[in-house]
């Protein structure tokens, strides 16, 4: 398991977990603003973590067929994330494969800021 802190909050990376579409978020709850406020000081995407479609069919009933913006891959968005991504100023889809990569992307951009 691999553990990523981004300011206050900790995030677990389990490769099998991400693969169940398991995110692990420790810390406390920021509203909305706040989390759109970091982002747009940082300039860093909001990650939008879905399963690909090749794992299978839709957990979720009225899920939807998007695409991951790193890699291409057909993903599936409930759709109470498709409505939470409303709310955020900067979001990116990703699949649950490419979400690592995008995470230690933003901590590198991070720490040479």
């Amino acid at each position: 398991m691999r553990k990523i802190k981004e300011d206050d909050l900790v995030f677990e990376l389990d490769p099998d977990a991400l693969k169940r579409g398991e995110l692990l978020q420790k810390g406390p709850a920021k509203t909305y603003d706040q989390i759109n406020l970091e982002a747009e000081e940082k300039g860093e995407p909001q990650a939008i973590a879905c399963m690909p479609c090749s794992v299978g069919p839709a957990g979720i009933p009225g899920s939807t067929v998007k695409q991951c913006s790193a890699c291409k891959t057909d993903v599936w968005m409930s759709p109470a994330t498709e409505q939470m991504m409303g709310e955020l100023a900067r979001p990116v889809i990703v699949c649950v494969e490419c979400l690592p990569a995008l995470l230690d992307e933003a901590k590198q951009k991070t720490e040479r800021s």
